[in-house]
């Protein structure tokens, strides 16, 4: 990691840093495979160590998911099946899905958290238009949201609770309901999303050093090199 991405990670920090958790939004995407397999398996002595799947994972079904996050909740989340995206005729998420998700349904879920300001996060993926956010919150009657930031380029494994450990802990809870269906995977997802606790959601935003208990540059993988001088 450059000097450079250190500082604009740090810089997002130290802003952050003089926001409440609770009043900072991330958003991101992601999704789960129909055969996503366990990683872990009981293999009896003898036996080859293996998992049986019905579809290799790379091809098999792929629902997409939106979510939002805050420092001390979790918002319900929207699930496209490939059905649905065949239906929009589209082969992954788009900016108009996300947009419309947020007039038609999270506006009104984030402005029931009754605060302000509140500050979203995001990385900066196509789809993640600014202003177009924006007004779909203002349409979805949302006007807590005061400012909507891109995170720095590649930084998102080391600025978004969602990217960090999150989404990864909420995989290997789906995987615990191995096998899944197209009839339950989507209710699977969204139960397992909301059973998040505030506990874990603190944890995530500790990893990304958005507390002021660790040094702004506590993650640099070359301090000595980078020289960098520590942001309060």
């Amino acid at each position: 990691m450059s000097k450079p991405l250190c500082d604009a990670i740090a810089k997002v920090r130290n802003r952050l840093r003089h926001i409440p958790n609770s009043n900072i939004l991330y958003l991101d995407e992601t999704y789960y495979r129909l055969d996503e397999a366990p990683k872990h398996t009981l293999v009896a002595p003898a036996q080859y160590e293996f998992v049986q799947v019905y579809a290799d994972s790379r091809y098999a079904g792929r629902y997409d998911m939106i979510t939002f996050i805050s420092g001390d909740t979790v918002l319900p989340p929207i699930i496209y099946s490939p059905e649905e995206r065949k239906e929009l005729e589209v082969k992954g998420i788009r900016a108009f899905m996300l947009n419309e998700f947020i007039e038609d349904y999270i506006g009104r879920a984030v402005a029931g958290l009754d605060k302000y300001p509140l500050y979203l996060m995001c990385d900066q993926s196509n789809i993640h238009n600014l202003e177009k956010m924006k007004e779909s919150f203002e349409d979805g009657f949302c006007f807590e949201i005061v400012d909507i930031s891109f995170l720095p380029a590649t930084a998102a494994k080391r600025l978004s609770p969602l990217d960090n450990g999150i989404y990864h802990s909420w995989k290997e809870r789906c995987r615990n309901h191995y096998p899944l269906n197209p009839n339950n995977i989507k209710q699977i997802m969204n139960d397992e999303w909301m059973k998040i606790t505030p506990q874990q959601i603190a944890t995530a935003f500790k990893h990304c050093g958005l507390t002021n208990t660790l040094d702004t540059y506590y993650d640099c993988p070359n301090p000595d090199t980078h020289k960098h001088r520590s942001k309060t």
